[in-house]
């Protein structure tokens, strides 16, 4: 987990990003009332991760995490070599979040989301899997990029 994170994990904290679309703002409201009913127990991070890329091969993975900034301040993608892009919450599939792929309807930054994404395919992304919905392919943001 990206050190600007691991205190939410470790003090079961749960910030949601600010909304950057209309049904994101109406969806936080709905949401809010669900929110105190949702408990995710506190625990310990294992591996803390910085603002640098980590190869993942002594793990026996075939690829690397890449710091994504943007949906949150220590968001991280896995890249794998086959250009599989497992991305948390940098992209979107899902209703109620969304009704196709695309970027998220929250997000700290969302320049910051856009640069990501760019950095992202300029790497290989080709499949893209969101933390929320089935899977796509990576021309669906490329197309929702400026």
């Amino acid at each position: 987990m990206h050190r600007k994170e691991k205190d939410w994990l470790e003090k079961s904290l749960m910030p949601l990003p600010p909304a950057v679309t209309l049904w994101g703002r109406i969806f936080a409201k709905i949401m809010a009332m669900f929110m105190p009913l949702v408990h995710v127990p506190a625990t310990n991070v294992d591996v803390v991760l910085g603002d640098e890329e980590v190869s993942l091969t002594e793990y026996g993975i075939p690829g690397r995490i890449i710091p994504t900034p943007g949906h949150s301040i220590g968001s991280v993608s896995v890249l794998l070599e086959t250009g599989d892009a497992f991305v948390g919450d940098l992209a979107m599939n899902a209703f109620p979040l969304r009704l196709s792929p695309g970027l998220p309807i929250f997000a700290e930054d969302l320049q910051e989301v856009k640069k990501s994404w760019h950095l992202l395919l300029a790497k290989g992304a080709k499949t893209v899997y969101p933390a929320h919905g089935k899977p796509f392919p990576a021309d669906a943001i490329r197309r929702a990029l400026p």
